[in-house]
């Protein structure tokens, strides 16, 4: 058998037969320079990385809305919130029902549960009347309010955007 130069393939060494890709990539790159010799022709195999340029987040699956920090018109009557009571620390998520809307404050109904169950409402005993409960209603600062308002499920549980921020919040 024969190569193109007319030479026996069999005396071929093993380093031509290895590097003939290199070859042909040489030899287009000569012949590419050689056909325009006036023009700056760039260098297609100079590759450069600019440091200086910022990566962008690479973000996987669905993103999230920003959480906006409420307003103090943005809560009605009937609507949940999470807070973040520092007495309460301890306990998470701290889940409640506005009951009214003040200028700097919110009078809520604390409910119980977790991210995976129904939420009920809180009651507390109620003092000097043996075995009688009373709703657990406090006020709150609007500071301590981290949430959007949102409405629990018809099954009484958590909606699905609430969890995940539940999940992605640091306390």
């Amino acid at each position: 058998m024969r190569t193109r130069d007319g030479g026996n393939y069999d005396e071929e060494t093993e380093d031509t037969q290895d590097n003939w890709i290199l070859d042909e990539i040489l030899s287009a790159k000569t012949r590419r320079t050689e056909n325009t010799p006036g023009s700056a022709n760039p260098d297609i195999f100079d590759f450069t990385i600019e440091e200086e340029s910022e990566i962008p987040p690479v973000i996987i699956g669905k993103a999230l809305p920003a959480v906006a920090v409420p307003g103090p018109c943005l809560y009605k009557e009937g609507d949940f919130v999470c807070t973040d009571v520092p007495e309460y620390a301890g306990e998470w998520p701290q889940v409640c029902r506005v009951i009214a809307a003040e200028e700097n404050h919110l009078v809520v109904h604390w409910y119980k549960g977790s991210k995976s169950t129904t939420w009920t409402p809180c009651t507390r005993r109620m003092k000097g009347q043996k075995g009688r409960t009373e709703p657990w209603i406090e006020r709150v600062a609007r500071e301590y309010v981290w949430s959007t308002p949102f409405r629990l499920t018809s099954a009484g549980h958590i909606p699905k955007k609430m969890k995940d921020r539940l999940d992605e919040y640091s306390f």
